[in-house]
């Protein structure tokens, strides 16, 4: 299956996202591709990046998500 560019042309603003691991790799990729379109990134990740905002979250610790997130 083909996608366009205009496939992925998405109005985020005013949403808010949570990415896993938005400081780097795949993680940072997708969250600055959010913070284009307009969204606002909460990054859960345990090293502090530059997309979004941060919260140090051990995301493999349920517990630490769940406050996180609350």
């Amino acid at each position: 299956m083909e996608y366009a560019a205009s496939d992925y042309d998405k109005d985020f603003r005013d949403k808010v996202t949570i990415v896993t691991g938005a400081s780097s790799g795949i993680g940072k990729a997708v969250a600055r591709g959010l913070l284009y379109h307009g969204a606002v990134v909460c990054n859960l990740d345990l090293v502090e990046g530059r997309e979004g905002r941060f919260y140090r979250t051990d995301v493999s610790d349920s517990v630490q998500v769940r406050k996180t997130i609350e």
